[in-house]
């Protein structure tokens, strides 16, 4: 099985209705607090769990979330409902690759807003990756900004075919946002050894670092930053501690 979650922006009050492959129909689940439905088909083995939280902590916002066991195969619709004219907006989330089969997906997907937790969390440094063969952006990262239009990812980093070691004592080709957050978290250190280990700059801290890599970010002139894909710009070490310096 699997899950699936809606956040519903406030104060608008999100319900929904479900229709099966098979065509069986689930009415509008009114949304009342603490509701808690299992719903269960005739000719389908699927089940759904439908939770519904009208105020979620700490961000305030209405979420449901629903849990498939079992899923039938084919098409599963949802219709959303909003109280509230004009709707506040909403969006529905699947798990994340490697958490789901590959053959589960939105027919009509936005690749925006699919920066996650924990990349979302404050002060964080939210890490995309990129390609320095050709400076193109990695297709498969996730895109921003947050469900609350702040700025993630924060910087783009080289993630896709970095050569690393691996436990085996080899060196591999490694590809993905974890390689250009590995590679960030190096530079942070540098910047924090330069600084509070070596005396340089005794109060730098990890938010510093992350301002001094939004500032110090290579950035190109055709586009506009921050964005949805690269952030603030591309990681550029040696500009960072130019900037440190000055």
């Amino acid at each position: 099985g699997f899950s699936m979650m809606l956040w519903g922006n406030r104060p608008s009050i999100y319900s929904l209705d479900i229709l099966t492959p098979g065509g069986e129909y689930i009415p509008r689940i009114p949304a009342r607090m603490n509701e808690n439905q299992d719903a269960t088909f005739i000719f389908e083995k699927t089940r759904i769990s439908i939770d519904y939280q009208m105020i979620q902590t700490p961000a305030g916002d209405q979420m449901i979330l629903l849990r498939f066991t079992n899923p039938s195969p084919g098409i599963w619709r949802f219709r959303v409902y909003d109280v509230m004219k004009p709707s506040a907006g909403f969006h529905i989330w699947l798990p994340m690759e490697h958490f789901i089969s590959p053959g589960t997906f939105f027919i009509r997907s936005n690749p925006d807003t699919t920066v996650l937790g924990p990349a979302n969390a404050y002060p964080l440094v939210s890490v995309t990756a990129y390609n320095v063969a050709d400076d193109s952006i990695y297709i498969n990262a996730s895109r921003g900004f947050n469900r609350l239009n702040q700025v993630e990812p924060k910087i783009a980093a080289p993630g896709v075919n970095i050569i690393a070691p691996t436990l085996t004592q080899e060196f591999a080709p490694f590809t993905g946002t974890g390689t250009a957050a590995a590679h960030t978290s190096g530079i942070a250190a540098m910047m924090l050894q330069w600084g509070v280990v070596y005396g340089h700059y005794p109060d730098l801290d990890t938010t510093g670092v992350r301002d001094y890599m939004i500032r110090s970010a290579r950035r190109d002139p055709d586009l506009t930053y921050p964005n949805t894909q690269w952030g603030y710009g591309i990681l550029d070490v040696f500009n960072a501690f130019d900037i440190l310096q000055s």
